[in-house]
């Protein structure tokens, strides 16, 4: 800041030169903290997900995963019914319950029927997904969508063929989301329906010949998960690249990546590979949320600041 003395021995600032200056101090810091500023925000959602992970004493800090990577579901307002429920006073014409024993029955449209739920962070609309499976389903009959509750369809077959083969072909994707089919109850609300598990054909590499067989599929198909088939070739044998078997998967639970035999005495890996694996968590290894590398800045920052690691998938 220069200073000019007078012969008066005033004091005056040389105000273009000032304000000049000034002006070029400020882009020193105003560039750097826009950019700490909108990384910040970027960042948040994984910083607060990787937040809430931490032990004790930061749980007063807690977010919930669910919160953060899945649209939230019916079940907090459930909840917070049933404990209305609970302080409810009833009249006694209100606590007589209907009976139901004569005319609760399963009728057609039940017995062709299939409940799915589609494991996205947005809410999709039933006439998308007629558009898609109807394209890739690619039955002899029609069939119907409908939407239950958000996310939750109910589909209507035209033959018990039609139904079989939906099943069969699992699983299905939409947009890489997960859509869990399960049987359409009639004493059960759709709500009610735990959609926890769902089959996968998974491959079993670098396996001995001697372990390519129908019972060590058997054996590591129930150590993965509920061993359902093995896939074989038109004389029954299982040899190939790889074994092939039809698991159905916890899928509240991290991937099983990798399991282990014990081949006289050594301890071999055989790593699974699964077929149209949708879009799941890196960091914990669970279907049904997101958390992916998409964008390599914003995600050093959140592994710098809180340690994140992402297990089950990474390309740093």
């Amino acid at each position: 800041m220069p200073l000019i003395l007078t012969q008066n021995s005033t004091i005056r600032l040389d105000i273009d030169k000032v304000q000049g200056s000034t002006r070029r101090g400020s882009l020193h810091w105003e560039i750097p903290l826009r950019a700490f500023v909108l990384g910040f925000l970027g960042a948040w959602p994984w910083v607060s997900h990787a937040w809430s992970r931490l032990p004790t004493p930061f749980s007063f800090f807690h977010i919930s995963q669910q919160q953060q990577f899945l649209r939230p579901t019916r079940k907090v307002m459930a909840e917070e019914l049933e404990k209305l429920y609970a302080r409810l006073s009833l009249a006694p014409s209100e606590t007589n319950p209907i009976r139901t024993d004569s005319i609760l029955h399963v009728d057609a449209n039940l017995h062709l029927g299939l409940v799915g739920k589609l494991l996205a962070p947005r809410i999709i609309q039933a006439d998308q997904i007629t558009t898609l499976f109807k394209r890739l389903w690619n039955l002899k009959g029609p069939f119907s969508c409908k939407t239950i509750q958000d996310n939750i369809f109910f589909f209507s077959f035209d033959s018990v063929l039609d139904k079989k083969r939906v099943l069969a072909g699992a699983p299905w994707l939409f947009d890489k989301y997960l859509l869990v089919l399960h049987e359409a109850l009639a004493d059960v609300n759709p709500a009610d329906i735990r959609f926890t598990h769902c089959d996968f054909w998974i491959q079993l590499h670098h396996l001995p010949l001697g372990l390519m067989n129908t019972s060590f599929a058997e054996t590591a198909g129930n150590t993965i998960g509920h061993f359902l088939e093995t896939d074989t070739d038109t004389s029954g044998s299982v040899i190939g690249r790889f074994l092939r078997i039809k698991v159905s998967i916890d899928i509240t639970k991290p991937l099983i990546r990798i399991i282990h035999a014990d081949v006289h005495g050594q301890k071999r890996a055989i790593f699974l590979k699964y077929e149209r694996l949708p879009d799941f968590c890196f960091h914990c290894g669970i279907i049904g949320h997101i958390l992916k590398d998409r964008d390599t800045r914003i995600l050093n920052l959140a592994r710098i600041l809180v340690h994140l690691n992402m297990e089950f998938g990474s390309s740093f």
